[in-house]
């Protein structure tokens, strides 16, 4: 996929630059394969009076020279199979409304299934060479 195209499918995801700052030839998410840390923060909701999870994934490449921090707001269905390498990830945008509950993004480790989830939205908070 053509950087441009990337970019306007993926438009929605606030901080995507930083990751072309870093590695300009990025094209798919494929590129962070093993995970550093996770959490889960807890928010409440006032306006829907519940409470959200996002969780923050730090991931680095292949070779452990990038890494990234991304927020993924509003989780829903999460589910882990382990901590191990992910094979890499995809993130799926919901262009033609078949998410339930409003979920606009649909993450997943294409190769191996040990992680999915849905989300609202997503965040690129940091990304830098190791």
């Amino acid at each position: 996929m053509e950087k441009e195209v990337f970019l306007e499918k993926f438009q929605e995801i606030k901080g995507i630059e930083k990751v072309y700052e870093i590695y300009p030839d990025f094209s798919f998410w494929g590129v962070f394969y093993h995970i550093i840390s996770m959490r889960v923060e807890t928010v409440e909701n006032k306006e829907e009076m519940r409470i959200e999870k996002n969780v923050v994934l730090t991931l680095d490449n292949m070779d452990h020279s990038i890494q990234g921090e991304f927020i993924f707001y509003d989780v829903s269905l999460f589910y882990m199979a382990g901590l191990d390498t992910l094979s890499g990830f995809e993130i799926d945008k919901n262009e033609d409304g078949t998410f339930a509950h409003g979920n606009n993004f649909l993450v997943v480790d294409y190769a191996n299934n040990a992680l999915s989830f849905y989300c609202k939205a997503v965040e690129v908070a940091r990304v830098k060479k190791i």
